[in-house]
């Protein structure tokens, strides 16, 4: 993500971990004959990364409330293996320019 590392410092970004509730615990019922009404299930939740970023107003220069980008863990992987398959592919590019370039020259 270009330019996270001096937002960051600058302490204009920030990131944190939040953990959400995707459905709460239920506890076991029993009927007045002990027979299971309901089965008791354990609370379900995952973790949120969120990305907080300041905002301020452009006219009056007043901060406002920062804006909120939702991340996970795989979101992060999956940004960091397409950025470095593009790399590899404009390496080979690359290299492919500088033979013909060679190639060119010793005419």
């Amino acid at each position: 993500m270009k330019g996270y590392a001096q937002k960051k410092k600058d302490k204009k970004w920030s990131v944190g971990k939040t953990k959400v509730v995707v459905s709460p615990a239920v506890t076991e019922v029993k009927d007045e004959n002990g027979i299971l009404v309901r089965e008791a299930k354990a609370e379900t939740s995952m973790d949120v990364i969120k990305l907080a970023k300041k905002r301020y107003d452009p006219e009056t220069g007043k901060a406002q409330a920062d804006a909120e980008e939702r991340m996970s863990v795989e979101q992060c992987v999956e940004s960091v293996k397409s950025i470095d398959n593009q790399i590899a592919e404009l390496t080979a590019q690359k290299e492919g320019w500088e033979a013909l370039k060679a190639d060119i020259e010793a005419l």
